[in-house]
């Protein structure tokens, strides 16, 4: 039996790392004070629609439920939060949500990227302004920091900024423009400059809307090589850029990162720190708060891929096999009941702990308490012991007395 092309099982240490990135995730999503929201798996089609228009047909799961009506599984959190948000007409401003799960995408398969996988997503709603975009960007560089990743930094940019410059360096500004700066990161830029030029721009407006796409650095930097100062747009950036300093968080401005979908609407960031691409990324949509029939919501957010962030974790040798942990009863022929009130009463009290459910031999028990925990409870007849499966060490004890004080028998943490 097979799974259908793009789907798989998880499991092993990659499930461990997903576990590990949604920890992460919870405690910094509480730290930073959002509410969880856990939107629908299926929407409406028309609802998938607004957010990257009918093509997306053909990217996502879409088809007619059984009453007939048009729906899709979710591609990402941002167009369920966005339309629960929508809804709370009397809900608070600024709102902060936070979801974490899975999502859907009828993509082709490749490393890093399957038609099934997980997503953690923070969005805040209210009135536009940098300290919110600076937060998001801030919130992305916590979360793939606190996870050890070495290297995290982010990339910033700004669409109307990019919008602005192409049309006073080239006459105007089109998706298709957009689009081929937004791939510059994945595919040769010749290819690119012929795509643009074949397209009616020609050549010299072709790789000049490239070296826009290529233009990055300080702020200084910037300004050395564009026609940047006086924008509107230009000044609001490097308002993100000076919070996040302030805050000590590395970040550049990189005239590359525009985020392909047409939504954006002003500051766009992208986080990396190894791994296959960006790890993370987000910005401002106020566009979509008001295709949504809320214009005055306001909207900005941003979204990490979690496979992607696992990969980073183990090719940085993050995600090595968990310590041994708890104990397990060991006990004599006959004794298995026992044992097993034991394990009921040592785990009612925190600590975890197992016997032997089948019908192994004592050294068989004592095998599978070495390969898997960090202490074995050995019980005969008469006699009850603790063992310390690391250090070897092994002392006796009264059943009372450790179920009295658990933890000065069976700690964790180093041997």
């Amino acid at each position: 039996m097979e799974l259908p092309r793009g789907m798989r099982d998880i499991s092993g240490a990659e499930l461990r790392g997903i576990e590990k990135v949604r920890g992460q995730f919870v405690r910094l999503a509480g730290l930073y004070g959002y509410d969880f929201v856990d939107p629908s798996p299926i929407e409406s089609l028309k609802v998938l629609e607004a957010k990257s228009g009918p093509s997306v047909r053909d990217e996502i799961y879409a088809f007619r439920d059984k009453g007939g009506r048009e729906v899709g599984l979710r591609f990402d959190f941002t167009v369920g939060l966005m339309r629960h948000a929508a809804a709370q007409r009397s809900m608070p401003l600024p709102a902060k949500l936070a979801s974490f799960g899975g999502v859907f995408r009828y993509d082709e398969p490749q490393r890093g990227r399957y038609r099934y996988f997980h997503q953690w997503n923070v969005e805040v709603y209210g009135p536009s302004g940098q300290a919110a975009d600076a937060e998001l960007a801030g919130f992305v560089h916590d979360m793939l920091a606190g996870l050890g990743l070495r290297g995290a930094s982010l990339r910033l940019s700004h669409r109307g900024l990019v919008e602005s410059l192409l049309e006073e360096l080239v006459g105007g500004c089109t998706p298709q423009m957009m689009r081929a700066m937004d791939r510059l990161q994945k595919r040769p830029r010749a290819q690119l400059e012929s795509e643009l030029a074949s397209s009616g721009l020609g050549p010299a407006k072709a790789a000049r809307v490239l070296d826009v796409a290529s233009v990055s650095g300080t702020a200084g930097q910037v300004e050395s090589q564009l026609p940047v100062s006086g924008l509107e747009a230009w000044a609001y950036l490097r308002g993100v850029l000076d919070i996040l300093e302030g805050q000590g968080v590395p970040a550049t401005a990189d005239l590359g990162i525009v985020r392909g979908l047409d939504y954006y609407s002003g500051a766009v960031f992208e986080a990396y720190a190894g791994g296959p691409g960006a790890l993370a990324g987000g910005g401002r949509y106020d566009a979509l708060a008001a295709e949504m029939g809320r214009p005055e919501l306001g909207a900005a957010g941003a979204a990490g891929g979690v496979e992607r962030t696992v990969m980073a974790m183990s090719e940085q040798g993050l995600l090595g096999e968990p310590p041994p942990s708890g104990a397990r009863v060991v006990f004599a022929e006959g004794m298995q009941k026992e044992a097993m009130a034991l394990a009921s009463k040592l785990r009612s009290r925190g600590v975890p702990a197992t016997a032997d459910i089948s019908s192994k031999s004592f050294k068989k028990q004592f095998e599978s308490a070495r390969a898997s925990c960090r202490h074995a409870v050995i019980m005969e007849r008469g006699r009850l012991s603790v063992r310390d499966l690391a250090s070897r060490e092994q002392r006796p004890v009264s059943a009372g007395d450790l179920l009295a004080r658990p933890r000065d028998y069976l700690p964790e943490g180093p041997a």
